[in-house]
């Protein structure tokens, strides 16, 4: 046991992220499957066990709605709280805090060779930065200057805005999904499952037979010379990723940088169409002068979050 052990865990849909914060940022982390824990508490315990150490505090940034002191999961039906979780603990301080959020407070902290620039000039030092990422969600946050010198996180629920179509077929695709009836939110595309719903309501537009493919086997399948549904499919979610950064852009006039961030991308490699984001990320209208001068920076580094939990005071 070392006194001022602080715990930090990354809490997604699919995967727990767990680690310890020191002077040096995030270190002795390790990795679990969600699926296999009944709460977070449960979790928590097994890494413990193998870790043989205690800590001091704890925070955790949680891939859902955050507030007050309180989590609610998006894609888990898991329900967490600060006051809570510290009992379980034996602590006597917890944090709480939106998932991006948490990877939004980590941007300062990423190193140049950890980032792939898409287009734009420099970022401006007094001007927000944003954060957005496809993975089991589709997580946003952001950072906005706090007068300081420093930044202050933005918690939101920005992957469940109302999804536009900028073409014929992205209307056809959004007219599919209407008759399921619910709201059509960006994240019914942009994330894992939503690349799935793509392949197979693309399937459905043409009228061929249904196919239902994971979303690493739709880019394996892009990758190739073959399927001509999946390169489509990986080319409407590019295209309407671009389109919904550039919103997020003209909402926080994020000048100082946009982070694309969360776990599909970075695997991707050469399947990203950089040029197609870019252009879709510009393609405002009168805005388009706004948005041309904005960095986009395609996040490199894994746990992005993890290092945004570092960085609290606890």
């Amino acid at each position: 046991m070392t006194d001022g052990d602080i715990l930090i865990g990354d809490i997604g849909g699919t995967h727990l992220r767990f680690a310890w914060a020191g002077a040096g940022g995030a270190s002795g982390g390790d990795t679990l499957l969600t699926a296999k824990f009944g709460s977070l508490e449960e979790a928590i315990a097994h890494f413990l066990a193998a870790q043989k150490r205690k800590p001091s505090a704890a925070a955790f940034s949680v891939a859902g709605i955050v507030m007050d002191g309180r989590a609610e999961m998006t894609n888990v039906d898991w329900v967490m709280e600060e006051k809570a979780l510290a009992r379980a603990l034996g602590v006597g301080r917890v944090r709480i805090l939106n998932d991006f959020a948490a990877a939004a407070l980590g941007i300062p902290h990423l190193k140049e060779r950890e980032l792939m620039k898409i287009g734009g000039g420099a970022p401006r030092a007094d001007a927000p930065k944003a954060v957005i990422g496809p993975g089991t969600g589709l997580g946003v946050g952001g950072l906005v200057p706090d007068g300081r010198g420093g930044f202050i996180p933005l918690s939101g629920e920005g992957g469940h805005v109302d999804l536009a179509a900028s073409n014929p077929r992205e209307l056809a695709v959004l007219t599919y999904l209407l008759k399921g009836g619910g709201h059509i939110s960006a994240e019914r595309v942009l994330c894992g499952e939503g690349l799935e719903n793509l392949y197979r309501i693309l399937a459905s537009l043409d009228g061929a037979k249904e196919a239902r493919l994971s979303a690493a086997e739709i880019a394996d399948a892009a990758r190739g010379s073959k399927d001509a549904r999946a390169k489509e499919a990986i080319t409407l979610f590019t295209g309407w990723l671009g389109s919904v950064t550039g919103n997020l852009a003209l909402t926080l006039g994020a000048h100082g940088g946009v982070y694309l961030a969360g776990g599909i991308l970075p695997r991707w490699g050469t399947l990203f169409d950089t040029k197609l984001f870019r252009a879709r990320f510009e393609a405002k209208g009168r805005m388009k002068a706004f948005l041309a001068p904005v960095p986009v920076y395609l996040v490199k580094a894994a746990n992005l979050a993890l290092r945004g939990l570092a960085a609290l005071k606890l």
